[in-house]
């Protein structure tokens, strides 16, 4: 049985591994990333960092679409209301907080 390294100490791995639910998105960095645009994944996992929401039903051209439509699908930017969205969700957020904090 393969041992994994975790800090300074050595375990076997958990009999009972945690599997995802089926239809779940694979974050794993596995087959997805050897089936999908690698830039694509990574910008669409920045947008949920951004605060931007899954939408797998929508085309090519958004980016939260993820692999919806498909692995020839290699979009790696947001469309417009998505664009929009980080900006009304960011609006006041780290730049408002600096500038508060010069204005003591």
């Amino acid at each position: 049985m393969p041992r994994f390294t975790v800090g300074f100490e050595d375990r076997e791995p958990d009999p009972v591994e945690r599997r995802p639910e089926p239809g779940a998105p694979d974050h794993s960095g596995g087959a997805q990333s050897q089936q999908y645009d690698p830039t694509r994944i990574t910008a669409h996992e920045t947008g949920h960092v951004l605060g931007l929401p899954d939408h797998y039903s929508g085309p090519c051209s958004e980016l939260m679409s993820g692999g919806g439509p498909g692995p020839s699908c290699t979009n790696a930017y947001p469309d417009a209301n998505e664009r929009a969205r980080v900006d009304q969700l960011w609006a006041n957020g780290i730049a408002s907080a600096a500038a508060a904090a010069y204005q003591k």
